[in-house]
């Protein structure tokens, strides 16, 4: 494990656009997550942006992976399942217009109610409820849940 091998993959991430992008003009940003593991052979890196993509009318949760020991595909985010819906009631949760109805999200299986009134563009819902709410809705990691892939041996 080298800082040079690391750099490496940052760089090659980049180039290829696969690199968390903070300023994605295709969400909005609700929050992110990084993830650190190491011992003296391997690593590994999980970083994942939660936000409100308007074109696929769900809040995702893009994971992005890299490190000396992934279990499958490249550094980078994952092209078999990085992006990751979290609002199970989407149809119920906007209405016609794109706009909130004030139903409530359902993430894993539990109904938040966020500070928007009924008939907010849905993309605002999001932007009012506090992260810390969606995030504790979250998966908790991989090493805990096997919710994820495996993405390091």
């Amino acid at each position: 494990m080298s800082v040079l091998a690391i750099r490496s993959q940052f760089t090659q991430a980049a180039d290829n656009a696969e690199f968390p992008d903070f300023n994605n003009g295709y969400y909005y940003p609700v929050d992110a997550r990084l993830r650190l593991m190491r011992d003296p052979e391997r690593w590994a890196m999980v970083v994942e942006l939660l936000g409100y993509n308007p074109r696929g009318g769900n809040l995702f949760d893009v994971v992005h992976t890299f490190g000396s020991c992934l279990t499958s595909g490249e550094p980078g985010f994952r092209g078999d399942g990085s992006f990751l819906e979290r609002v199970e009631n989407m149809d119920e949760a906007e209405g016609d217009e794109e706009t909130y109805t004030g139903a409530g999200l359902v993430v894993r299986g539990r109904r938040i109610f966020v500070e928007a009134p009924t008939g907010t563009r849905r993309s605002r819902p999001y932007a009012c409820s506090s992260p810390r709410t969606v995030i504790c809705s979250w998966p908790t990691p991989p090493s805990y849940t096997g919710g994820y892939p495996e993405i390091c041996r």
